[in-house]
């Protein structure tokens, strides 16, 4: 690690805008899940990513299909 990352990781402006970001990525999983705050913070960081990733676009494709057939 250098000391540029470090001093970007340790800047608060940015650990709280990762703090920020994460509570968001949390409760939209608990909403889109419909799973409890314990069970979406006890998954790993990449999984909530993978998970959020995935249903954001299959959100995206029956969006598109809506449009498609109101066509």
């Amino acid at each position: 690690m250098s000391i540029t990352s470090f001093a970007h990781y340790s800047n608060d402006d940015n650990i709280n805008q990762y703090l920020k970001i994460l509570k968001e990525n949390i409760y939209t999983c608990m909403e889109w899940s419909k799973q409890s705050y314990e069970e979406v913070v006890n998954m790993p960081v990449q999984r909530l990513n993978d998970y959020l990733n995935w249903k954001h676009n299959l959100e995206e494709e029956k969006r598109k299909l809506m449009e498609e057939r109101t066509s």
